[in-house]
């Protein structure tokens, strides 16, 4: 007799337990009236930052030698060697549309409701 007082109280609770869980998930799916809270702040003025920028002053000195060509010579090919290589085109390629996107979620409707 004690073991079915046990049983059914243990039941019982059970059900209690999986009726808080359905309760939870349920009113929290429910739909309900979102509120929507502006921010109270005061508009940030932005300003240019070109006004900072000082004016480049420096001029570059280039009439020196090359100091990796001091003995390099350039060697003239012979006429013979002088060919003139024709240029392969390629063909226009066809249009390929960009991947489509991911789809944007909304996940402002998840709450968090402790435990």
């Amino acid at each position: 007799m004690k073991s079915k007082k046990a049983t059914f109280f243990l039941i019982v609770s059970v059900a209690c337990v999986w009726g808080i869980i359905f309760y939870k998930v349920f009113s929290a799916s429910a739909a309900e009236d979102e509120y929507v809270f502006s921010p109270q702040t005061k508009p940030v003025k932005y300003e240019p930052l070109d006004g900072y920028l000082n004016p480049d002053t420096l001029q570059l000195s280039l009439n020196y030698a090359d100091p990796f060509l001091k003995d390099a010579v350039a060697e003239a090919l012979p006429e013979e060697e002088k060919v003139k290589a024709e240029i392969p085109v390629s063909p226009v390629r066809q249009f390929i549309p960009p991947a489509p996107q991911k789809p944007v979620i909304n996940w402002g409707s998840i709450k968090y409701n402790g435990y």
